[in-house]
């Protein structure tokens, strides 16, 4: 009986904390590498868009959308800039800091590209893409006058 008035006591401790937000994932298993090759093949297969680019203005959480100059096109065709929308809370990558470069799988349509893969399957990733990402070719960064 006392284990089950703490288990209720905890139960409503947490539930009536403030929710969290922070991206949570729950791992039951470490994937094989046959699933993380798996999973990289499907990932490329879904994205609309496979691009190295460099963000020149950041975007907001759920608002406006970041602009990257794109560098080199690895799936799909672009413009010279795309503008995505992230959403740090969601799992989702936030563009928040300028002059990061980053290798971005995009889905959706160019009115609303979104992502939400992370780096943990990058080698997978780069390998059926055949490209580096640590080694890609990065242009010099844009001076104070060449910002758009």
């Amino acid at each position: 009986m006392a284990k089950r008035v703490a288990l209720l006591g905890f139960l409503a401790a947490i539930s009536g904390a403030p929710a969290a937000h922070a991206c949570s994932i729950v791992i039951d298993h470490e994937p094989t590498y046959a699933e993380r090759r798996a999973k990289a093949k499907q990932i490329i297969a879904d994205a609309s868009l496979i691009l190295d680019g460099e963000v020149v203005a950041a975007g907001e959480d759920g608002g406006v959308p970041a602009r990257i100059r794109v560098q080199e096109v690895l799936k799909g065709s672009a413009e010279s800039f795309v503008y995505v929308h992230g959403d740090s809370g969601a799992c989702d990558l936030s563009f928040n800091r300028v002059g990061e470069r980053v290798r971005l799988f995009l889905f959706g349509d160019p009115s609303h590209y979104r992502t939400s893969v992370d780096d943990e399957n990058a080698r997978h990733l780069d390998r059926l893409l055949k490209s580096d990402r640590r080694k890609a070719a990065w242009p010099i960064p844009f001076s104070r006058a060449a910002r758009p």
